[in-house]
């Protein structure tokens, strides 16, 4: 038996039980004002305890319950642009990456690296620029948008094979075009607490800079594309900051290439040393930062949502009853 708070135009509080109306009500439905209201005899059995239930109710409505496997698979069908990339790349990277990796030289000596890109020419019979280009294109092309591993390695041949302006410019116009392309698909859904947020930071002109940080974290592209469809967040104002993280980034992998396909001087091992350590500091202290300011936002909401929920219970239990007329 549910017991669920009923109001007349008076604010008075009637206690009615689920699947039984008041009596008379119809009758009075279109007078100012219902002085006295007769109930079955099944009303006399709420009596406040049965306010819990009441509680209960609000914590329910509060906390949604938990998806049934049908409603989870129907959620993740329709989110097929998020979930598929990234199950592509963690079959490829459970199947393959232990392979590719016993083929990319593990240090910066030029020989190995020039043997290591000349054999991959020999299997893959790449022998012009047009070829590699192709080859090129292709694995870029897997790496952003099914989350293949090693884009950092495939950046370098850009520069190894095309130098470091060509490299540079043909690998950011690729990639930019690839985000953008998968930018314009998604769709929206705005979710109320992560739209609130977004609006936050907007109003406090620091959304830009949150999303460049996003965007020179380790998370990918399909999860942070997420603030476009729950979020609100444009796609001009997402690109933008990517496009900034996209050039600086590429260049240092671009011109890695390049001095690698040249022969390394102590200097030109000095300067890879410092970008490489540079470029796997930066992404892995952007990560700490969004990932707790994520936790922590979860945090805020969710003490927010019990608070509500509390004060909410508090509000119905303490409601008065009336005395129940036969």
């Amino acid at each position: 038996m549910l017991c669920l708070p009923w109001s007349s135009r008076r604010g008075e509080h009637i206690v009615a039980v689920k699947g039984v109306m008041p009596i008379a009500m119809a009758s009075k439905r279109n007078t100012r004002s219902i002085d006295t209201v007769q109930f079955s005899p099944y009303m006399q059995k709420c009596t406040k305890n049965n306010k819990l239930l009441i509680a209960d109710s609000a914590l329910s409505s509060t906390f949604p319950q938990p998806m049934t496997p049908q409603q989870t698979l129907t959620a993740i069908w329709k989110r097929w642009y998020i979930v598929l990339p990234i199950l592509s790349g963690l079959v490829f990277a459970i199947l393959a990456s232990k392979q590719i990796s016993a083929y990319v030289p593990k240090d910066l000596n030029a020989t190995a690296w020039k043997a290591a890109i000349h054999s991959a020419n020999d299997t893959l019979h790449m022998t012009s620029t047009a070829h590699q280009i192709f080859f090129l294109l292709s694995v870029h092309f897997f790496q952003v948008l099914l989350l293949f591993p090693m884009l950092h390695v495939t950046k370098m041949l850009y520069g190894f094979w095309l130098g470091p302006l060509w490299g540079w410019v043909l690998c950011c116009f690729w990639e930019l075009t690839l985000i953008l392309a998968y930018l314009v698909t998604v769709p929206v859904h705005l979710v109320a607490d992560i739209h609130d947020t977004v609006l936050e930071l907007r109003a406090k002109k620091q959304l830009w800079i949150e999303l460049v940080i996003l965007a020179l974290s380790s998370t990918p592209l399909q999860v942070d594309a997420c603030l476009l469809e729950f979020g609100g967040v444009t796609v001009m104002e997402f690109f933008t900051a990517n496009a900034l993280v996209t050039c600086a980034m590429t260049f240092k992998n671009t011109f890695c290439g390049y001095l690698i396909s040249t022969a390394l001087s102590v200097q030109n091992v000095a300067i890879i040393t410092a970008i490489i350590s540079l470029s796997t500091l930066v992404p892995t202290l952007a990560t700490i930062y969004i990932s707790s300011r994520t936790l922590y936002k979860c945090y805020q909401v969710y003490r927010s949502r019990q608070h509500s929920s509390d004060e909410h219970a508090d509000k119905l239990l303490n409601a008065p009853l009336p005395d129940a007329r036969i």
